[in-house]
């Protein structure tokens, strides 16, 4: 059992270590886009953002929330997100596609 726990505890380091060194990725850069079809240049890529809460799940139905980085155009996004509670003023920092 002790080594079940001292490998549950490396694995949890790790994970941490792993969320800390991620890159965070401008929310304009994935907005923004010359791109006719509206698509984001990083579309398809995994990236990590960090951000502010500035609209809770609550508002709409449970199911997303907005995330905002910067007070400038193109520096918001919608995240759709059931499993996580968060609140208006929260920070946040999320990786997906």
């Amino acid at each position: 059992m002790k080594k079940l726990l001292q490998l549950n505890l490396v694995i949890v380091i790790v994970l941490i270590a792993g969320t800390l060194l991620a890159q965070s990725t401008a929310i304009k850069d994935i907005q923004y886009t010359n791109d006719p079809n509206g698509d984001s240049p990083l579309k398809d890529q995994v990236v990590t953002i960090t951000g502010i809460v500035t609209a809770e799940p609550y508002a709409f139905g449970g199911s997303y929330y907005f995330v905002q980085d910067a007070n400038e155009p193109w520096s918001g996004i919608k995240v759709y997100d059931n499993g996580r509670e968060v609140a208006q003023g929260d920070k946040v920092t999320l990786t997906g596609t």
